[in-house]
């Protein structure tokens, strides 16, 4: 976390001037009621405490007016240092982590949890600390006004402060567990309207309205409940503060009566006490908001910061050494063996369920827990970091994966690059009639063919040596399936790997794989 906090300078200016507000502030309430008194009691020299009253407010009014816009401005910075963390473990998550743990996870970090985590630990953290020193001084200034009410003050908020400090402990674990609750709601929501489209289609819209009623009202009432809880407990907290401060103004009031103590202390005493008890209170909602947040803390800060690298390789073969794998008890794989070689084109082909989509994961180290060895170039596919194998291979799905951008941009990612490039890789992909600088968004005509050629486009831009498709020509027609084909067949170093139901033209494929014939995986397409 030091990171945070590495604006060193900026920080020194926010903590000085915030010091000299504070300070202002409380000499102010000071010398306003020397100033009362002296005005009370007719005594002269009155004017030097209208100038001093008149420098502190000025002073006051500067000093926390620079702070604020100082503070503002470490708060953007905060704020992206957050949202840098948090997409940083995101992107080091696997495509297979990010399908298990659902995307409404992910999207409650970036919605609720990343503003959450800035406000109520950085900015708490913050205001706390400088506070704390404030209230250090404070209290010796205290003392040397009336060093016993400030003692007495002190063992009250003090025994004030353990009780509320458990129930922020309690009060903390029970948002813990809302905080995961709501990650489940909205991952349940964000799979309903993923699917929305379809179930809509079958005529079953009321059954999908009473499905989200359900779920938003289960989620209400766990909101509620755990509200409530903490509510409860705020309420009690609050109780015990109360309870000091009235208990503090009972016992000034004795002093002032009895004990002739001075009766300017009323304006200033107490109310040190109360700024006082206020940090203490922010403290104990600091901690409670620790033990809400501190699993995530941990998980967004532990992961090294995420570094682009282009390295690649050129893979001449993947051997597949006895692969073995069990999905819930149900065996995929028993001892496969087979080798693709570079240069040569092929189908995987069977019927849902025997395995298809789940080779293509162990091959991307989307699934590692297998049996056997795979080998990338005579070396163990695990010794291969990620980066370099996803560089070194294409991998493309039915998935449309688009971004409301410039197809240039979506083909290309981003990179800087000649338009005549783009034109080239949209030809191959049977798209030659749609231009580089067309915006795609949610209300273009685009069809879901379309959308899938410019996933194929990128493939001809990134010009790996190794295709792996999955479906990913299930919704382009056949004439131009060909074509693309034909383009693919143009890199004479290519290792093409098509995994499909259905094969449109088996004499394309120098192999063909059925993996719904157990006993015999490999066919060569000729004999077929």
């Amino acid at each position: 976390m030091k990171k945070y906090f590495s604006k060193k300078f900026l920080l020194i200016w926010i903590s000085f001037f915030y010091i000299v507000s504070v300070l202002s502030s409380t000499f102010l309430v000071f010398f306003t009621t020397e100033l009362i008194t002296k005005i009370e009691n007719q005594k002269t020299n009155i004017n030097i405490y209208f100038i001093i009253v008149s420098l502190l407010t000025i002073t006051f009014l500067l000093s926390t007016l620079l702070s604020q816009l100082l503070k503002n401005k470490w708060n953007y910075y905060i704020n992206k240092q957050l949202s840098s963390d948090i997409f940083n473990k995101i992107s080091t998550e696997s495509a297979l982590d990010i399908k298990l743990n659902k995307e409404g996870k992910y999207l409650s970090w970036i919605k609720y949890r990343l503003p959450e985590i800035r406000q109520l630990i950085f900015n708490s953290l913050f205001s706390i600390s400088l506070n704390f020193l404030i209230n250090i001084f404070t209290v010796i200034a205290l003392l040397f006004i009336s060093w016993k009410i400030t003692l007495i003050g002190l063992f009250i908020f003090i025994i004030s402060f353990l009780t509320p400090l458990f129930l922020s402990i309690l009060a903390g674990k029970i948002n813990q567990k809302y905080n995961y609750n709501q990650e489940k709601i909205m991952s349940s929501l964000f799979n309903v309207f993923k699917s929305f489209r379809m179930l809509y289609y079958l005529s079953e819209e009321e059954k999908i309205i009473n499905f989200i009623d359900r779920e938003i009202d289960d989620w209400i009432r766990k909101i509620n409940q755990t509200k409530s809880k903490v509510i409860v407990l705020e309420i009690i907290s609050s109780s015990f503060q109360l309870f000091a401060n009235v208990i503090f103004f009972f016992i000034i009031g004795v002093f002032i009566f009895y004990y002739n103590e001075p009766i300017g202390i009323i304006f200033v005493i107490p109310g040190l006490f109360i700024g006082f008890g206020t940090n203490l209170r922010e403290m104990i909602f600091l901690i409670q908001n620790l033990v809400s947040y501190k699993e995530y803390i941990k998980e967004f800060f532990k992961n090294d910061k995420f570094e682009v690298n282009s390295n690649s390789i050129v893979i001449n073969e993947i051997t597949i050494k006895n692969l073995s794998f069990k999905y819930d008890d149900v065996e995929i794989f028993s001892n496969f063996n087979f080798k693709f070689t570079k240069g040569k084109k092929y189908a995987i082909v069977a019927p849902s369920g025997f395995g298809k989509s789940t080779f293509a994961k162990i091959l991307m180290k989307q699934i590692t827990d297998y049996g056997g060895t795979i080998l990338i170039n005579h070396e163990n596919l695990n010794k291969i970091e990620n980066h370099v194998l996803f560089n070194s291979i294409t991998f493309l799905d039915n998935s449309e994966n688009l971004f409301n951008d410039t197809v240039a941009n979506n083909i290309s990612l981003w990179e800087d690059v000649n338009k005549s490039i783009i034109k080239n890789c949209l030809e191959k992909a049977d798209l030659e009639n749609l231009k580089p600088e067309f915006i795609i968004n949610d209300n273009n005509s685009l069809s879901t063919g379309q959308r899938q050629k410019i996933n194929i486009a990128r493939h001809f831009y990134r010009n790996n040596n190794v295709l792996i498709c999955d479906e990913a020509f299930s919704n382009i027609d056949s004439d131009s399936v060909k074509k693309i084909f034909n383009n693919i067949d143009l890199n004479d170093n290519i290792l093409f790997i098509n995994i499909t139901h259905h094969l449109n033209d088996l004499n394309y494929y120098d192999e063909v794989i059925n993996l719904s014939e157990r006993e015999n995986y490999a066919k060569n397409s000729k004999e077929n």
